[in-house]
């Protein structure tokens, strides 16, 4: 999985808004989390719902979380 979010690292680092990427889990199964400044419209649709068979999940960063 870490390899599918080098791969795509610079397409998500394009849309406008997005602050990182990282690896994680939900219960248990693998996901990609993607921090934004703010949740909109177009960040929604510029970012894919799955990345190499991966879902990706798209959270607004709160003030201070990401560094």
């Amino acid at each position: 999985m870490d390899k599918a979010l080098a791969r795509n690292i610079d397409l998500l680092r394009s849309v406008k808004g997005v602050l990182k990427a990282e690896l994680g889990n939900q219960s248990g199964k693998p996901r990609i989390k993607v921090y934004v400044t703010k949740k909109t419209a177009e960040v929604e649709k510029n970012i894919p719902d799955f990345i190499e068979g991966y879902p990706v999940v798209i959270e607004e960063a709160e003030k201070g979380e990401v560094k």
